[in-house]
């Protein structure tokens, strides 16, 4: 199944772009937008981004100045586009096509006589915004409702009793439990899907995320197990970390953590990010909430990450829904630019970037961009500057400030060259 954008009318016509699997396409005149439009000056820098998951295709115009629109209507939300339809701006029309099986883009969609509709698995209400698939691709979808009360009634490993729920975040909830036999304690992450997935794709989504959990250091969160326990419900079994997440630790100190404590933290994080790096593993989803302190046996900090490769796995996958572009809670304020652009190639100074806005998140308890109502949260992160450290916060020490502004630069080769450069330079500055 292939999805296939031509440029019927404008500058640019006769130009075409094909996707066969799930990717991000920004549309705009800069030199970073995937289509750069060069001769047509109704385009922002940034206009617009289609979100491609075959069958599936979603529109977000980010906050253009000229607006998007779609078969004549101007877009005022996100909308999900079909076969034929035609989005345009100025004096540009492109009309998008879904080929399916073999049938050739010009001949138009294939029969749907063996297609079904998505059903939620749990109460059966058809899926929103999803188009139908054949019966053989099995696809395992929850409705919002039926998520909502899976996590509050959580199906886990066999073995296990469930003590509390720990929190939970944009792929699921994360539970206390006790081995009913060994009696020990471990941390079991319920995943569940955010769009539509098929067979193929949570065997995909099984097969990389258990590779990538396969990190053994003192500063990652060891997995113990990953398995779907019923079908389109993931189950990750971890180490437990008695102790509070960095974002908690905030919660506490509002104006920002003591730089010191707040650089501490980082160095241990980089520690084992240094590790997986050396293994060829990006975690791609660095956070406050995924950096874990705990105390060790003598009393001294002990933190550890979680959720290594798992974002990789939902996101390129399609587990993980659309992005909303809008939206910036989660993990969009950590996002660095190249990954907003190629998130299916994202490396490692992407998570260089992402401790640098870690670290200035724990020193300031505010984003690294001033996120304006006016513009679109990715476009901010991909052409504004960052709000400096020291007017957020002028008592940060100045070298603290500096690594982690250094981190944040939108090139990554300004950034550091590898995580245990920058552990080291922090370490110095927190000296």
């Amino acid at each position: 199944m292939k999805i296939h954008l031509r440029v019927v009318e404008g500058p640019d016509s006769g130009r075409a772009f094909s996707f066969d699997a799930r990717d991000r396409f920004v549309i705009g005149r800069a030199p970073t937008a995937h289509f750069q439009i060069r001769d047509d000056p109704f385009f922002s820098r940034h206009h617009l981004m289609l979100e491609v998951d075959p069958p599936n295709v979603l529109l977000q115009d980010l906050k253009s100045r000229n607006g998007t629109h779609v078969n004549g209507a101007k877009v005022q939300a996100p909308v999900a586009l079909a076969h034929g339809d035609q989005l345009s701006g100025g004096k540009t029309r492109i009309q998008l096509i879904l080929e399916e099986d073999a049938v050739a883009p010009t001949q138009g969609p294939a029969p749907r006589d063996d297609k079904v509709a998505v059903r939620c698995l749990r109460c059966d209400a058809p899926a929103a915004n999803e188009l139908p698939r054949t019966r053989a691709e099995s696809m395992a979808y929850f409705c919002d409702a039926c998520q909502r009360a899976l996590l509050d009634e959580p199906r886990l490993v066999p073995g296990y009793q469930v003590v509390k729920e720990l929190g939970r975040g944009g792929m699921g909830a994360v539970y206390l439990a006790v081995h009913e036999v060994l009696r020990r304690r471990h941390a079991i992450k319920m995943i569940l899907p955010r769009a539509a997935i098929s067979q193929r794709v949570r065997d995909m989504f099984l097969r990389e995320a258990a590779a990538q959990a396969a990190l053994d250091h003192p500063r990652i969160v060891r997995v113990h197990d990953f398995q779907e326990t019923s079908r389109g419900i993931f189950c990750l079994v971890m180490d437990y970390v008695d102790g509070k997440n960095a974002e908690q630790l905030l919660e506490a100190s509002p104006g920002g953590l003591e730089p010191r404590l707040a650089a501490q933290i980082v160095a241990q994080g980089l520690e084992g990010l240094a590790h997986a790096h050396a293994r060829g593993i990006v975690h791609r989803d660095i956070k406050d909430a995924n950096l874990l302190v705990g105390r060790d046996a003598q009393g001294g900090l002990d933190v550890k990450l979680s959720d290594f490769g798992l974002a990789k796995s939902y996101e390129t996958t399609g587990a993980s829904g659309f992005t909303r572009s809008g939206d910036v809670s989660g993990t969009m304020p950590y996002m660095p630019p190249e990954q907003i652009l190629d998130f299916k190639n994202v490396r490692p100074p992407a998570d260089l970037y992402s401790m640098g806005a870690t670290l200035y998140h724990l020193l300031t308890n505010e984003c690294a961009y001033n996120f304006r109502r006016e513009m679109d949260p990715l476009v901010t992160i991909l052409e504004e500057d960052i709000v400096p450290i020291a007017r957020r916060r002028s008592t940060v020490p100045a070298a603290i400030a500096a690594v982690a502004e250094r981190a944040l630069r939108k090139d990554p080769a300004q950034r550091y060259a590898s995580a245990a450069e920058m552990r080291a330079a922090l370490i110095a500055a927190a000296s």
